[in-house]
């Protein structure tokens, strides 16, 4: 029976890794893996909302941007109505009489649940088996560019010790090596749009998921002795 990679349930459908809308205008072999009916449609609820608030955001920052990304930008920007439900644009802080808005996910859409996904499913298609003893619910993501909304929204410490808090524990995460995520595929995703890389701690494995050079999150999770050593069997190059 094929099962689920996340609950280890009966499964009939296929997760992309990451969801198929990451890729539109770009032509890749996705990586996927078997999901119940139930977490396939829990997360697809999400993924557009996801992707399409880092593309949302992008296009409202001034920074450099790649040719890839470019693309991306253009072909999600008059489908913002499409996830207006689960994406808005609000104010988080003001400064001198001045507005500072960003792009904001609602509440009902959460991220780091999706990262806990996206990381199972991963591990799933490198070890091709449901193991219950991995803790992927337990597991601890910490979002690099994201900040909660704040009530006082004129008061901007919130915002300064959160900011130096991140870079702290970003520079103790980044201390040692990564190792190249796995894509046996002949399209592999481009490193502009999606990457990821992973390290042991113990008997733990985190990841690290980057989407468009600019969205980096941490999964810090605990897995079994049997799915990590099939894990280390067979591990890529290890990069910085």
């Amino acid at each position: 029976m094929k099962t689920c990679y996340y609950c280890g349930a009966e499964a009939n459908n296929k997760e992309h890794l990451p969801p198929k809308q990451l890729f539109k205008g770009f032509h890749v072999d996705s990586l996927t893996a078997y999901s119940c009916e139930n977490h396939n449609n829990m997360k697809s609820f999400d993924d557009e909302a996801i992707v399409k608030s880092m593309l949302f955001a992008l296009e409202k920052d001034n920074i450099i941007k790649n040719d890839d990304i470019k693309l991306a930008i253009d072909i999600i920007r008059q489908s913002h109505h499409q996830v207006k439900n689960k994406v808005s644009e609000n104010t988080l802080y003001k400064q001198n009489c001045i507005d500072y808005n960003f792009i904001v996910l609602n509440p009902d859409v959460d991220l780091s649940n999706w990262i806990k996904k996206l990381s199972a499913g991963l591990i799933w298609y490198k070890t091709k088996f449901f193991d219950h003893d991995n803790k992927f619910d337990d597991s601890f993501v910490f979002e690099r560019n994201s900040y909660p909304k704040h009530d006082t929204t004129s008061d901007l410490t919130f915002f300064e010790k959160e900011y130096n808090n991140k870079i702290e524990l970003t520079s103790i995460i980044e201390a040692n090596d990564w190792i190249n995520g796995w894509n046996d595929k002949k399209n592999i995703y481009p490193a502009t749009i999606y990457a990821f890389y992973y390290k042991f701690i113990n008997k733990y494995i985190m990841i690290k998921h980057i989407f468009y050079q600019q969205f980096t999150f941490y999964n810090f999770i605990n897995l079994s002795e049997k799915t990590l050593l099939k894990i280390k069997s067979n591990s890529s190059k290890i990069v910085r």
